[in-house]
C-alpha cells in the first residue's frame, strides 16, 4: 500500500553519546531493523546492542503551502533483545 501525502523522509538514529548509528534518506517506510549502516567504525549491517536510542524524523509532506510541508519528529526507541 503507498504511503499517501510523503514525499521524503530523512531519518537519522544516534546512540546515547550522540554518535550517528543510522541514516536513511530513500526510503519513506524508514524500514530499519535496530542495525548499523553508513558508518565508519562498525559493519554496515551488523546489528546495534541493546539500549536506547534518539531519533530525528524530518518529513516532508505533498502540500500547496511549503512553508507547512515539512515537519520535524523527534524521540526515542529501545532496543531490547
Amino acid at each position: 500500500e503507498p504511503v499517501r501525502f510523503v514525499e521524503r523522509i530523512e531519518f537519522e538514529v544516534y546512540n546515547r553519546w550522540g554518535k550517528k548509528v543510522f541514516e536513511r534518506n530513500n526510503d519513506i517506510r524508514i524500514n530499519w531493523a535496530g542495525n548499523v549502516l553508513n558508518t565508519v567504525e562498525d559493519v554496515a549491517g551488523s546489528s546495534l546492542p541493546a539500549g536506547t536510542y534518539y531519533y530525528v524524523a524530518k518529513v516532508r509532506f505533498f502540500q500547496l503551502d511549503a512553508s507547512n510541508a515539512e515537519k520535524v519528529y523527534k524521540g526515542w526507541v529501545q532496543i531490547m533483545k
